[in-house]
């Protein structure tokens, strides 16, 4: 299906881990609403600073990373793959160019409904995939001073994904907490529950997750140039995308 082009960079969620580590689990509602397995994003650790407004920011960061992917065959191919079947090695070659260079799409070649895609052939291709974490703490929790649970909202959240020339996102809210650790520079937390939706993207094909949850535990270190590394990426290269919803 093609809502496994956004994850196939993510690992199985696993369990019983000594050290804290950051792995976020993106799980699209419509991907749950039909029991698909559950997955999670294995992070490096993030930053952290706060801002001029005593705001904590926090951002986590995969580079761009060399994956295969599978997608439903274009019409092209799949015209090339039925002269595969039906002609010789030579015929097939020239139908291959010709498919590649002059073939015009028309109402037959349309691109599929989702019902369809099912029924179409895949291919694969290699394809660098990159993705980022920005959350904006509104407010911090303290224990035993303020009242919080997983059903408030205390910071603002945008995930972005590039795959390939194209980009997603994702923008929403949700409850988050921290505590910072023993070395006083490293916070360890958790995104309790938090709810995204797309705010933006150059192509439907990497826009499929639709509303989606987000949540796991989380390590950052203090590193202000991090934040602004990652912030002012979010900032230039998914600025000014269409928003498909």
């Amino acid at each position: 299906m093609v809502t496994t082009l956004l994850i196939t960079t993510v690992s199985v969620l696993t369990v019983g881990c000594e050290k804290p580590t950051t792995q976020i689990e993106i799980v699209s509602f419509e991907q749950e609403r039909l029991g698909a397995e559950q997955f999670v994003e294995s992070f490096p650790d993030g930053s952290y600073t706060r801002d001029a407004y005593k705001n904590v920011n926090i951002t986590f960061e995969i580079p761009p990373t060399l994956v295969t992917v599978e997608r439903p065959a274009t019409p092209a191919e799949r015209a090339a793959m039925s002269s595969t079947n039906d002609n010789d090695s030579e015929a097939t070659d020239e139908v291959v160019v010709r498919a590649n260079t002059s073939m015009v799409e028309t109402d037959e070649d349309a691109a599929p409904s989702d019902d369809e895609y099912d029924d179409l052939p895949m291919v694969e291709e290699q394809v660098y995939i990159a993705q980022m974490l920005h959350i904006e703490m509104l407010w911090q929790p303290r224990p035993g001073k303020t009242y919080a649970e997983r059903t408030q909202t205390d910071a603002g959240i945008t995930y972005c994904l590039q795959r390939g020339g194209d980009r997603a996102r994702y923008e929403g809210a949700g409850f988050v907490y921290f505590k910072l650790d023993d070395d006083g520079r490293t916070i360890v937390g958790e995104i309790e529950s938090a709810t995204l939706y797309p705010a933006g993207a150059t192509d439907d094909s990497v826009a499929v997750l639709g509303p989606c949850r987000i949540r796991g535990p989380f390590v950052a270190t203090l590193s202000a140039n991090g934040v602004m590394s990652v912030k002012r990426r979010i900032r230039s290269e998914f600025a000014g995308l269409d928003e498909r919803r």
